[in-house]
């Protein structure tokens, strides 16, 4: 969130949103080595989440001075969608930080909250229970 200008606190890595190969793993973990970073400063743990629908249409291309290398994020919106999934699946306390940062709108959080209904065990009715009480926590903190 902060190379695309959303929050200010420094992430240890960047999310790929798609899998990586073995022969590019390794790739990044000598430039890991070289350049004295985390193993996993590049890394396809986002890879299996779902995108809000649409996302790739939106992307924002960064500029990069490497001609060879193209940059593209989410939109504000879909960072900020992914981002109050994240919070109220995970409910860390750096999520919560991210989205106070961002100063989001409550309509934002609602297009958010769409996104977590419809992609998140939507058939399962305790689940959503346990959701919907996660979804308040978040709002109040937010918008108090």
């Amino acid at each position: 969130m902060k190379i695309a200008g959303l929050t200010s606190r420094d992430s240890r890595d960047l999310d790929n949103l798609i899998a990586l190969s073995n022969a590019i793993i390794q790739k990044i973990t000598e430039i890991a080595q070289r350049l004295d970073l985390d193993a996993d400063w590049l890394n396809d743990q986002a890879f299996d989440i779902p995108l809000p629908s649409g996302a790739e249409l939106r992307l924002v291309k960064l500029e990069c001075p490497l001609k060879a290398i193209t940059i593209e994020v989410l939109s504000r919106g879909d960072l900020i969608t992914m981002k109050v999934n994240a919070a109220v699946t995970r409910g860390e306390a750096r999520d919560y930080d991210d989205l106070r940062n961002a100063v989001i709108s409550p309509d934002e959080f609602e297009v958010a909250v769409s996104y977590i209904r419809e992609k998140q065990r939507p058939d399962d009715p305790e689940f959503r229970k346990y959701q919907d009480q996660d979804i308040e926590v978040l709002r109040a903190q937010l918008f108090r």
